[in-house]
């Protein structure tokens, strides 16, 4: 956790997820009391699948750009 009470995770070297597992992730960022969870190195199938279902949207949530 950062000063701003941004939570930064890498995931560069993440090969592979299921859904459940980035629902997981979702659901931390939708359950910040403050801040934002900022991915950091997402692979792009699992950015593409967070953008096709909208979850990209989300304020408390960031995927930072390679």
């Amino acid at each position: 956790m950062r000063r701003d009470g941004d939570l930064r995770v890498d995931v560069s070297r993440l090969e592979f997820s299921d859904v459940s597992a980035i629902r997981a992730i979702v659901d931390v960022a939708r359950n910040a009391a403050s801040g934002r969870l900022v991915l950091r190195g997402l692979p792009d199938a699992i950015v593409r699948v967070m953008f096709v279902v909208g979850w990209s949207d989300l304020p408390n949530l960031v995927v930072e750009e390679k």
